[in-house]
């Protein structure tokens, strides 16, 4: 495809495709009302393969999906290829971005597979020259809209701690140097904070896990298998606290079967009308 339809990829950036909002968008919190988390845990195991995400600013969508297929394999006990292509294109209408490939805020993502649901891959695959083409009728017609799955933001690091202690994985913005992603795509773990440097790269991941004894988080990226730990990395405490948009991290799936929990700030529902309202102005805030 001609270079020119990438016009709001940075050059040579391949983790890029989330926007940091401006301000805080209004999304239900999800608060824990009691202490106790795992003092390690490790989600890859329900998770399939890495998917690659190429030209496109679509890692917020791959992360999204990545979640949801992860619930589907715990739920129903086999794995599931969804469609993160179809996802994007309606994340993008959201914020009215439909045909061009721009990045666009994380919590768009989620907020789109509420509204439209996903399909499954074999019906819109993930094929770079159709990214501004509208998904097809049956496309919609077999999209699920899954009813059990919410989003909520989580506001520190023991709530993710604890989401993820629950089975819940995490989605996050951060503007993480891209120096730390080279030397991960060799290691699979990024440096400690200072020990890398190059421009920021405005990306989305998913948190499966932490170690607190290693004292670093265990992320799922969206560049394939061949980065890192077969497309996993670690990334040091440290690094995290610094770089991530600690408004914009997300837990998505079963949040109403967390015990000891509950959303506050308004609701799933409404975050969605919220967003399908708002967001092409969001979108433009934020670039």
């Amino acid at each position: 495809m001609a270079e020119e339809t990438y016009t709001n990829r940075p050059k040579g950036d391949p983790y890029a495709g989330a926007l940091r909002p401006v301000a805080q968008t209004k999304a239900p919190k999800l608060a824990f009302k009691a202490g106790g988390r795992e003092y390690r845990v490790d989600l890859r195991n329900r998770f399939g393969p890495v998917i690659d995400q190429g030209e496109l600013n679509s890692c917020t969508c791959c992360a999204t999906v990545a979640a949801v297929e992860y619930l589907f394999a715990k739920r129903e006990g086999k794995w599931l290829m969804m469609s993160p292509l179809f996802v994007y294109y309606n994340a993008r209408k959201i914020s009215g971005m439909e045909m061009t490939n721009a990045p666009i805020l994380a919590a768009h993502a989620p907020a789109a597979l509420l509204a439209w649901g996903v399909c499954d891959d074999d019906h819109w695959p993930y094929d770079l020259n159709h990214f501004n083409t509208p998904p097809p009728n049956e496309a919609y017609r077999n999209a699920t809209v899954l009813q059990a799955v919410q989003f909520a933001r989580l506001g520190s690091i023991d709530e993710i701690k604890a989401s993820l202690s629950a089975g819940i994985p995490a989605m996050f913005g951060s503007n993480i140097p891209r120096g730390y992603y080279e030397a991960a795509e060799r290691t699979g773990m990024m440096p400690e904070l200072g020990k890398a440097s190059g421009p920021p790269s405005g990306h989305a991941m998913l948190i499966v896990g932490y170690d607190d004894g290693a004292r670093h988080w265990i992320v799922r990226n969206s560049v394939g298998e061949r980065f890192g730990e077969k497309g996993y990395l670690r990334i040091p405490y440290s690094l995290f606290d610094s770089h991530v948009w600690n408004e914009d991290v997300w837990a998505i799936g079963e949040l109403e079967k967390i015990g000891q929990r509950t959303l506050i700030d308004g609701t799933v529902s409404g975050a969605v009308d919220d967003f399908q309202r708002n967001g092409a102005a969001q979108t433009q805030s934020a670039m």
